[in-house]
């Protein structure tokens, strides 16, 4: 399983249920694992508080869904904050992330419990389904989680906004919407092919679709550069320019690791003005203001990218 948890709760509510939690638990390190009947309220609630204290917990209720629903509904918050929980029938046929599936890994649990138990995993989160690109799916594996106390973003980042931009990014994978904005900066005649083939590059290695670039922005001192106006129409994107004072007078925006601020060049702060001009641009033409890579720099070409 590539979700691992400080803490697993495994909670039966049938004699079926009680026989089946055995074979649920051993999915998982032993050392982690509770097994407890039914799940009362106080057991439930500090749960959640373990898990928005920032450990990662799994709630397992082997009942039917309706007595899972009920059991953790006056607890929900956050898919920010909350727990991740699946539920097993008690016959052992499906199992079911019902909560925190892409944040809290309650996907990949069902898929590892009901491999174990030879189960039909029911994942019905629309990116999974579909195999498009997920920004939080994404930002964990980069080793930037999302969670309520992690510190790769802003504190003034609150959890309705970052689930704001999280929905935004993944509705638009989904349908298709060109939603992410590319800064780059690149020397004075740079040649097209090159420029394109970096870009393109990057994004291959960050495993960011290419396809979903929706503008391409640099310093207005770049406004006559032919391989930022072709790099524009490689990906099929807009194209837009911003004035050193643009640039600099940025103001609410969300970085993705753990600096809270700008990447730095004395270099480029001399030459143009702007201490950096990618991922300036990238979050000023960004609908969001998300910066979710941050510069990459390569033989006089930068590049960075926001949502």
């Amino acid at each position: 399983m590539t979700v691992s948890f400080d803490s697993v709760l495994v909670f039966s509510c049938s004699p079926f249920g009680e026989a089946l939690s055995g074979r649920v638990s051993a999915v998982f390190p032993l050392s982690s694992v509770r097994l407890l009947k039914n799940g009362s309220a106080s057991v439930i609630e500090s749960a959640f508080s373990e898990s928005r204290s920032g450990k990662r917990v799994l709630l397992v209720f082997v009942c039917a869904l309706g007595i899972c629903v009920r059991k953790i509904a006056p607890f929900l918050e956050s898919k920010f904050s909350d727990p991740a929980v699946i539920c097993v029938d008690d016959a052992g046929s499906f199992v079911v992330p019902v909560l925190s599936g892409h944040v809290g890994g309650a996907n990949e649990a069902a898929r590892a419990v009901a491999s174990s138990l030879g189960a039909v995993p029911v994942v019905t989160t629309s990116t999974d389904l579909h195999g498009a690109w997920a920004l939080d799916v994404w930002a964990e594996k980069k080793g930037f989680p999302l969670g309520p106390l992690s510190s790769s973003l802003s504190p003034s980042c609150s959890s309705g906004r970052l689930s704001e931009i999280v929905r935004f990014a993944n509705s638009s994978s989904l349908s298709s919407r060109k939603v992410l904005s590319v800064g780059v900066g690149c020397r004075r005649g740079c040649e097209s092919e090159k420029l394109i083939g970096f870009v393109e590059s990057f994004f291959e290695s960050e495993s960011i679709p290419f396809k979903m670039i929706g503008r391409i922005s640099s310093i207005d001192l770049k406004r006559d550069e032919k391989a930022v106006a072709d790099l524009a129409r490689a990906a099929s994107s807009e194209l837009s320019f911003f004035s050193k004072e643009e640039l600099l007078g940025i103001g609410d925006w969300i970085p993705l690791d753990a600096s809270l601020s700008f990447s730095s060049s004395p270099f480029v702060l001399e030459t143009v003005g702007v201490d950096c001009v990618c991922e300036r641009c990238a979050v000023a033409a960004s609908e969001k203001k998300f910066l979710i890579a941050r510069k990459r720099a390569f033989d006089g070409m930068t590049v960075a990218v926001a949502v």
